[in-house]
C-alpha cells in the first residue's frame, strides 16, 4: 500500500485494516520516508522506499510468504521473473514464447523446448498441444477439447493429448485435495 492516496492516506487505511484483521501483512511501498515511524505502530511488515529494485520486492514477498507459512515459487525466464502460480498458459511463437498470467501477457525470447523443460519440472504444468502449455493450478475444468482456465479462457487440447491431459488434470486435483487434509 502507498502512503499518499486520495481519501484516506495509507496510515489511516492501515489502521482500519489492522482493526479488522490482525493477521494481515501490511507492506508499504512509497516514496515518503517521513511516515515510516507512523507505519510501524500499525504493525507494518515492511516499508519499501521507491524507487525499488525487483530484487528488493522479491525478497519482501519471499519473507512475507515465509511469515504466512507459504512458499512462493518464482521462475526466471529470460530477463523476466514469474511467480509460477500466476502463469495461466504459454503459447509458442517461433523463437519466442508468450506467457499469459492473470494480469499480463509477456513475450520472451526462449525456445518452447527450453521453456517446457523448465516448466515440466513442476507438476501443475503440462503440454496439451503443439506449442501449448497449461498450468493446472489455474485450470477450472476440461470441457470438450478445451482446458477452461480460471479466467474463463478456453485453451485447445490436441485430440491426441486429450485423454492424457484429462487424466493428468484429475490426478493433479486429487493430489492437491489430499495435500490440504
Amino acid at each position: 500500500m502507498d502512503i499518499i492516496m486520495e481519501g484516506k492516506n495509507g496510515i489511516e487505511t492501515a489502521r482500519s485494516l489492522r482493526e479488522a484483521n490482525l493477521s494481515t501483512l501490511l507492506i508499504f511501498i512509497t516514496s515518503s520516508r517521513e511516515f515510516m515511524a507512523q507505519a510501524f505502530p500499525c504493525h507494518a511488515f515492511d516499508y519499501v522506499i521507491k524507487p525499488y529494485t525487483a530484487d528488493r520486492i522479491s525478497k519482501v514477498l519471499d519473507d512475507a510468504a515465509r511469515a504466512l507459512g507459504k512458499h512462493i515459487e518464482v521462475i526466471e525466464i529470460g530477463a523476466d521473473k514469474f511467480v509460477l502460480s500466476d502463469i495461466l498458459y504459454v503459447f509458442s511463437d517461433s523463437n519466442y514464447c508468450e506467457i499469459f498470467t492473470m494480469n499480463a501477457q509477456t513475450k520472451v525470447r526462449i525456445s518452447f523446448t527450453e521453456l517446457s523443460r523448465k516448466l515440466e519440472q513442476h507438476p501443475s504444468f503440462m503440454i496439451v498441444g503443439r506449442g501449448i502449455i497449461v498450468n493446472f493450478e489455474n485450470t477450472s475444468h476440461i470441457s470438450g477439447n478445451d482446458c477452461v482456465m480460471s479466467n474463463g479462457e478456453k485453451i485447445p487440447v490436441s485430440r491426441r493429448k486429450l485423454q492424457e491431459t484429462e487424466r493428468a488434470f484429475y490426478d493433479w486435483q486429487f493430489k492437491k485435495m489430499l495435500s490440504k487434509e
